[in-house]
């Protein structure tokens, strides 16, 4: 049997290797790489920049990137915030915590695909930002609604559709925040 002293040690060394490490590669990295490269990587890396001061100028007075803030807290916002007490939500169901943790953790890992999904698709398909964030935002609603009509009861329930407009509803709206942020780069530096 192996006793708690020599796993803390080991675990300590484990962790001291993994600090020497980080620090030869932090090392490495400020004294090997300069501070611009000798040639510009992309025709965009050579045009001149515009100062902190006049960029900031810039954003504090568009209006359309505020309102592209406003827009996105309101419809991110609330789903950031009751993904963190989605049991509670799910205990009127029977859904006890364990089974929400799986809820909440599928959507999760699906958010992630589909925010890579949907950054994909922009990147691809450019010229549709505001179309492509309006269809995330209307489908997203439209399983919000369908949960709401299971919680209420108005449809019959069943623990896959649950799953389904959890799942769904999260996953389209964060995968609406890669769209939110291309978006707001164009209307704030006018690509």
């Amino acid at each position: 049997a192996v006793s708690v002293a020599v796993l803390r040690d080991d675990i300590s060394q484990l962790m001291y290797i993994g600090t020497g490490c980080s620090v030869v590669l932090s090392v490495a990295c400020i004294l090997y790489f300069p501070s611009r490269p000798a040639m510009p990587p992309s025709r965009a890396a050579a045009v001149q920049r515009m100062t902190l001061m006049q960029g900031v100028k810039t954003f504090v007075r568009s209006r359309q990137l505020w309102l592209l803030i406003v827009c996105y807290f309101a419809c991110t916002g609330p789903a950031f915030g009751w993904l963190t007490v989605l049991n509670y939500s799910l205990l009127p169901l029977h859904f006890h915590q364990d089974e929400s943790m799986w809820v909440a953790g599928a959507a999760i890992v699906i958010s992630a695909a589909a925010s890579l999904a949907a950054g994909h698709y922009t990147d691809k398909n450019s010229g549709h930002l505001r179309r492509t964030l309006v269809v995330l935002m209307l489908l997203s609603a439209a399983s919000f609604y369908w949960f709401l009509l299971l919680f209420e009861g108005t449809i019959p329930f069943s623990k896959w559709q649950v799953y389904a407009s959890v799942i769904s509803s999260i996953s389209l709206n964060f995968a609406s925040i890669p769209v939110f942020y291309e978006m707001a780069q164009e209307l704030a530096w006018l690509c």
